[in-house]
């Protein structure tokens, strides 16, 4: 759990970048603000920012907004993927999920935290169900995701295709 924590928080990371003030969200526009790591808004993001003393209207305000910290963004960063760890934990569809290799959880991980903790990609979830990661790759590249964030969604295939290269 916390290994694959830590591991998916830096890759998250460095496919997200860092940026301190509030932007819009590259798909969604300023219809959903993001921040910090590719962060955006929800109610414990809301409760941490509270905590911190920082109005979340204010935050996620594009263009007139607070900026916050790295530290803060690493905060929250680290309150989502806990979320989507115990989601994807947790969810009827996903019961394999703590069976994968932690390489696969990572990518899962990253992808949750890119869309959405309740993403669904039942071609995927079924390849990666068989053990299959070869398929799973080819499921996120023949993809909207895939269109959407192709370069994240190369490295998450890659990523999957390496796992087939080790017979697992």
């Amino acid at each position: 759990g916390a290994d694959v924590v830590q591991q998916a928080t830096e890759y998250i990371s460095g496919n997200e970048g860092f940026r301190s003030a509030a932007y819009p969200d590259p798909i969604h526009g300023n219809r959903r603000p993001t921040i910090g790591f590719g962060t955006t808004r929800n109610r414990m993001v809301d409760a941490y920012l509270q905590g911190q003393g920082l109005d979340p209207n204010q935050v996620f305000s594009i263009g007139g907004g607070v900026n916050i910290t790295r530290q803060q963004a690493e905060d929250m960063r680290d309150i989502y993927v806990q979320h989507s760890l115990n989601q994807m934990s947790n969810r009827d569809d996903t019961p394999w999920f703590r069976d994968l290799p932690p390489e696969a959880q990572v990518v899962m991980l990253d992808m949750s935290f890119n869309l959405g903790a309740n993403f669904r990609f039942p071609n995927m979830f079924n390849a990666l169900q068989q053990g299959d990661f070869n398929r799973a790759a080819d499921e996120i590249l023949n993809s909207q995701y895939a269109g959407q964030v192709s370069n994240r969604a190369r490295r998450n295939a890659e990523a999957m295709r390496a796992l087939a290269g080790q017979g697992q």
